[in-house]
């Protein structure tokens, strides 16, 4: 499990680090337009804003190939998360993904990677996923969730942090002890040394 943690870490420091250098995700297959996923031009947020209805997030961004359709509303460069929509060709569904992932597919047969629509206009969340305005937006219920999720999260960090600061302080704190402990000892031995060596001396002075 570690050992999947650490390449899955390495991957996502490669993303970070290439999107550092060109600004944008993109395919080394070929040197094309299909294959830019994301660029800077496309001012895609890093997250979407909790509280949107599907009909105010925008879908700026769609891939293609195979059985495998992603649209695209916000991505942070940081972390190499995007959000949107994924269709594996059973459904849609809303949520979050590495875009390392979506550079590494493959289409079976073929070896060829996803490709981004060129000519694609943005949508909105509720128009890609089909929702009508008489149906209830699902979206709102699931950025909610996120938004619990996220609280959650942090809750979790900041304890997380505290526990850590609790525990150095408690390691501190006994590193003070022991050491008080040990030149209390050193002095309680040091007392007794002088003690005996004045003992010493007075039985010297009356033999004489």
């Amino acid at each position: 499990m570690n050992e999947q943690m650490e390449k899955l870490q390495a991957r996502i420091d490669k993303a970070v680090a290439d999107y550092k250098i060109t600004g944008e995700v993109a395919s080394t297959f070929q040197r094309l337009p299909a294959y830019r996923y994301i660029r800077k031009s496309d001012h895609l947020p890093k997250k979407v804003p909790y509280g949107l209805k599907g009909s105010e997030i925008v879908c700026k961004v769609k891939i293609f190939g195979g059985p495998v359709d992603k649209w695209i509303c916000s991505y942070n460069p940081d972390t190499d998360i995007a959000y949107g929509v994924t269709d594996l060709g059973y459904g849609k569904e809303v949520g979050d993904f590495y875009m390392h992932e979506v550079v590494d597919v493959r289409i079976p047969h073929f070896g060829l990677p996803l490709e981004r629509e060129q000519g694609y206009e943005p949508q909105s969340l509720r128009q890609v996923m089909g929702w009508t305005h008489e149906e209830e937006d699902p979206s709102e219920e699931l950025i909610n969730q996120a938004a619990v999720e996220a609280r959650d999260k942090y809750l979790a960090e900041e304890t997380s942090k505290l526990r850590k600061i609790e525990a150095k302080r408690a390691a501190r704190a006994e590193e003070r002890r022991q050491l008080r402990e040990a030149e209390q000892r050193q002095e309680e031995a040091e007392t007794r040394r002088l003690e005996d060596e004045t003992r010493a001396a007075s039985a010297q002075g009356r033999e004489r």
